[in-house]
């Protein structure tokens, strides 16, 4: 029954007959309209972008190491292939890997997190290689879900929010418990919404997840810090599991905006908070500036989990043996970029033109689909980062 209840527009069944009518148009068939727009979902290789060179060059490597003799690659591209094949088995990105990742992988990852945030400190057995964040979100609420009836739990989600939500508490058969931004102030998170929707879901289910898009999706808000920490103690008081999804931590564009990932504010504000609050962030490579949808890489990190649920989540993770290989090998290159003094530092960094890129794409669609939005009643927020509208 929960699986015939939810749906996923994103790749549903509006998409299906956005596809038929697609079609058509190419095979010459008459409409009202002239070209179908492919604003469904964050693709940026689908509308054009160009996939960076250095990760590219590094997955052809690691895909067939005969390359590793030409030399056309530069010496770091190999480098990187060699390291991650290294850590395959049979020195093949062809083998399984281990259930929660390759572990160089994670070494890196936990390295990329630890420069992020400061210096706090990032534990590579705290990590888990995932097939895109989607499936580290799914992972977790499958992981959290429990109960019938009023003990069933139910899972706080922003409204508007990524469909992915939605249709995962749905299919797990969880309680979904709205809580909804201010349009009026471009978006923000208002505490007593929360408590206000808290209070009221505990009526009829066992709230004990809070989800939180930062930066947001689809509405684009950037989180002030000052909000995150009152989340943050919010969560601590009502005793919620924090979901912090922050796949779109680099698309950040508005002059005075700036991310605060939740780990580094949750260590900043000490052992009462640090030791206390249970935390699961995301990160994937199919969004920011890398836009590598197809690879399905990803990861989430895990902090303050009780060492038997931890240990329920490994087992989980093993059901499906590993993430792919590819995509694990391509979440290294992105917490793992050329440095100073390598032969391909000086052509990565022109990366950030991609960015002015982005940002003048964005605001075009929005541009052409503000009919469209005053038809969803959809305002578009004009601060932060921009991104495509999911209805």
């Amino acid at each position: 029954m929960s699986l015939s209840e939810f749906f996923f527009c994103v790749f549903g069944m509006t998409w299906n007959d956005l596809k038929v009518c697609f079609f058509t148009l190419l095979q010459g068939v008459k409409k009202p309209f002239e070209e179908v727009i492919k604003a469904n979902i964050g693709d940026t290789h689908a509308m054009g972008q160009r996939p960076i060179t250095f990760f590219r060059q590094v997955m052809a490597l690691c895909c067939y190491p005969l390359l590793l003799d030409d030399n056309k690659f530069p010496e770091d591209a190999k480098n990187r292939a060699r390291r991650i094949l290294q850590s395959c088995g049979g020195n093949s990105i062809g083998a399984y890997t281990t259930s929660q990742g390759i572990d160089c992988v994670r070494h890196d990852v936990a390295n990329y997190i630890q420069r992020r945030d400061g210096g706090i400190p990032s534990d590579p057995d705290n990590i888990y290689l995932t097939t895109g964040a989607s499936d580290g979100i799914v992972t977790i609420l499958k992981l959290l879900t429990t109960g019938e009836g009023r003990t069933r739990t139910g899972v706080m989600i922003s409204i508007p929010q990524y469909p992915l939500y939605s249709a995962s508490i749905a299919e797990l058969g969880a309680v979904q418990v709205n809580y909804y931004l201010n349009e009026e102030k471009c978006w923000s998170l208002d505490i007593s919404e929360l408590q206000r929707s808290l209070q009221e879901a505990r009526e009829h289910c066992n709230p004990s997840v809070l989800c939180i898009i930062n930066p947001g999706n689809p509405t684009g808000q950037v989180q002030s810090r000052q909000c995150i920490e009152d989340v943050i103690q919010f969560a601590a008081k009502e005793n919620l599991f924090l979901m912090a999804d922050e796949v779109y931590q680099d698309n950040v564009y508005a002059e005075g905006c700036e991310f605060h990932s939740f780990k580094k504010v949750l260590f900043e504000m000490g052992p009462e908070y640090s030791s206390k609050v249970e935390l699961a962030s995301f990160h994937s490579t199919s969004k920011c500036y890398m836009g590598e949808c197809g690879f399905r890489g990803g990861y989430m990190e895990v902090i303050n989990m009780d060492p038997e649920v931890k240990a329920q989540l490994t087992k989980l993770v093993s059901v499906r043996l590993c993430p792919p290989a590819p995509g694990q090998a391509l979440m290294d290159l992105v917490v793992n970029s050329p440095q100073p003094g390598e032969p391909s530092h000086q052509t990565f960094m022109k990366v950030p033109f991609i960015f002015p890129y982005c940002r003048f794409f964005f605001y075009h669609i929005f541009q052409m689909s503000d009919h469209m939005l005053e038809v969803f009643h959809f305002h578009k927020t004009r601060q932060n980062h921009r991104n495509w509208p999911d209805f």
